[in-house]
């Protein structure tokens, strides 16, 4: 889920920074502060978008998925509890994660 905001941010920033730099240039800005803004527009935008992809090629494949998932990781903690076979990953699943995270299969652990 922390993906899906980051992205749903980075959007909205890209989206809002043309629209701030427009707002203050109809305010009559300083046309000096406007063309640094401008210049560094273009230089933020398409690196930060270099940087992103780069980022989604070198995370392994089998991990891209969950950049974008809606699982918790309390439900994570649960889910592998529950499909664990042998009590040490059990413990490793439950007793190295916060109590938050457990709380509600107490019973089980």
């Amino acid at each position: 889920l922390g993906g899906m905001y980051w992205l749903f941010s980075f959007a909205l920033t890209i989206a809002s920074s043309p629209a701030a730099i427009k707002v203050y240039d109809g305010k009559d800005g300083d046309k000096r502060i406007i063309d640094l803004a401008w210049k560094l527009l273009y230089i933020l935008i398409p690196s930060t978008l270099v940087m992103l992809s780069f980022f989604f090629t070198t995370i392994e494949e089998r991990y891209r998925h969950t950049f974008v998932s809606t699982t918790r990781g309390k439900d994570l903690t649960i889910k592998n509890f529950r499909e664990s076979n042998d009590d040490a990953t059990k413990a490793a699943f439950t007793f190295q994660m916060t109590r938050h995270h457990w709380k509600s299969i107490e019973e089980e652990v």
